[in-house]
């Protein structure tokens, strides 16, 4: 009786040993899952209240089974997302079994009032499995509001205005990050349109792009799609949240009363893929920049980058970026009248290089290139060009007769008495109203009013008439 009982007790300890988990290879499995999506999109747009459902599969590839800790909604409070868990309804469960070469499904329902304002454009929340303090996740996003949704879209060989009506929203998938214009394709968007978009999409000009009209009274607003701002981290002006709008050799973009916040780059004249430069020293295909009445604020990096591109900005202005704000190189013709130009640097970020950059030559990561003739033309008249450093500007060209700086107020010490600059005034304060607040309206007493040279712009950037004597920058004093 006593070894039949010690041979019992004995299989039972092995029975119970050959069932404990080993967490260390559990942790490791949940690595090996695979979701049928990382990103669940209820791509629904509602016009009033209403539901969807979409599902995901989670497929256990191992040879043995795996039993999940825990999945769970990790956002349970909005009531906005539901699961049904492997066929049981609730937000979370635990101990999930999904047996070798098999698979479980999650049920996801979204409701969604279009009508509630104080929705989020795009509602996210995160699915969540566990093992131990491994967690895999995959993503929920559905639409909050009743909007133009653009998904990865690409037009091609389309003419297209968009309506105004309704805000637009630019996501990416997985075909396209974002918006995609072809060489055969024009786009317009028109005054008073509302522009967002999420966080690594942008707006990517092959053909031509045409954006709000600087004779017009109603702006359009470009930022990120995350307009909720939770108390918790403050989303408002926060840099680098969308890439930016980049246009690629032969484009065009006509931009007039627009708004540009919130991205990486906020306007790019072409875009090195792979670090290739090769292509940027030729003439006929530069990008064509036109921006009349401009604000680009918040970049991450640069407000303005131009690789041998054509820009002409009036009106305009430019502040705060993480490095250069405005940066022109490997050629290239620009043209800059009656701008303000401001950088103290971004939040997080250490600034080091000067607010405008103009150079002859492009590298990134050892590789480059260099314009073979220079430096078409770069003019800089009744433009402000002031920020945080002794030194604002800089300029590395092997001939820089093609630069001249006229009329212009400048924060520099090395363009002093340099034949470039023609009748600038060189490091007084310009008398913003508050920098700070990013106010840069000339106070009455301005070292800006009545210095600049007529060039026949008759507005300014708040389409407020210049008189006869203009002030230098964007703002004339009213």
């Amino acid at each position: 009786m006593r070894s039949y009982l010690l041979l019992t007790l004995l299989l039972a300890l092995g029975l119970l040993w050959s069932c404990k988990p080993d967490d260390s290879v559990l942790e490791s499995d949940v690595q090996a899952l695979q979701f049928s999506a990382d990103t669940l999109t209820f791509d629904t747009v509602f016009t009033t209240i209403g539901s969807v459902t979409r599902w995901i599969t989670i497929y256990n590839p191992t040879s043995r089974d795996m039993v999940l800790d825990e999945i769970r909604l990790v956002d349970q409070a909005n009531g906005v997302f539901r699961l049904n868990i492997d066929g049981i309804p609730g937000n979370q469960a635990s101990n999930v079994l999904i047996p070798s070469k098999d698979s479980i499904y999650i049920f996801a329902e979204v409701t969604v009032d279009p009508n509630n304002t104080s929705n989020p454009l795009v509602i996210y929340d995160q699915i969540d499995c566990r093992i131990g303090t491994t967690i895999r996740s995959a993503t929920l996003q559905a639409w909050g509001q009743d909007a133009y949704f653009h998904y990865g879209e690409v037009l091609q060989n389309q003419t297209i205005t968009w309506a105004s009506d309704k805000p637009h929203v630019i996501l990416r998938n997985d075909s396209f990050p974002g918006l995609g214009i072809d060489s055969f394709s024009s786009l317009t968007i028109p005054p008073g349109s509302e522009i967002y978009v999420q966080n690594g999409a942008g707006i990517f000009v092959d053909g031509n792009l045409s954006i709000g009209d600087a004779s017009s009274q109603d702006s359009v607003i470009i930022q990120s799609n995350r307009i909720e701002n939770p108390p918790t981290f403050p989303l408002d002006d926060l840099p680098g949240q969308w890439f930016g709008i980049v246009l690629f050799g032969g484009s065009t973009a006509d931009i007039g009363h627009t708004v540009i916040n919130e991205s990486t780059y906020g306007v790019m004249g072409r875009f090195a893929l792979a670090n290739d430069f090769s292509g940027f020293v030729d003439d006929a295909g530069r990008p064509s920049i036109d921006l009349d009445r401009v604000t680009i604020k918040n970049a991450q990096v640069s407000a303005l980058l131009a690789l041998n591109s054509t820009i002409n900005a009036v009106n305009c202005d430019f502040f705060s970026a993480g490095a250069q704000l405005v940066s022109l190189a490997i050629g290239g013709d620009y043209t800059f009248s009656h701008c303000t130009m401001y950088n103290s640097g971004i939040s997080g970020s250490s600034r080091d290089a000067p607010l405008l950059g103009i150079s002859n030559r492009a590298s990134n990561q050892g590789t480059g290139a260099i314009h073979p003739s220079g430096i078409e033309n770069v003019q800089f008249t009744n433009c402000i060009i002031n920020g945080s450093l002794p030194d604002e500007v800089e300029i590395i060209a092997e001939d820089s007769s093609t630069i001249q700086l006229n009329h212009c107020l400048i924060r520099s010490q090395n363009l002093v008495n340099v034949s470039i600059a023609s009748q600038c005034i060189f490091n007084e304060i310009p008398g913003f109203v508050d920098p700070g607040l990013r106010n840069f309206k000339l106070t009455e007493t301005s070292i800006a009013r009545d210095a600049g040279m007529s060039l026949g712009v008759l507005v300014d950037r708040g389409n407020q008439a210049r008189d006869g004597m203009p002030d230098i920058g964007c703002w004339e004093y009213q």
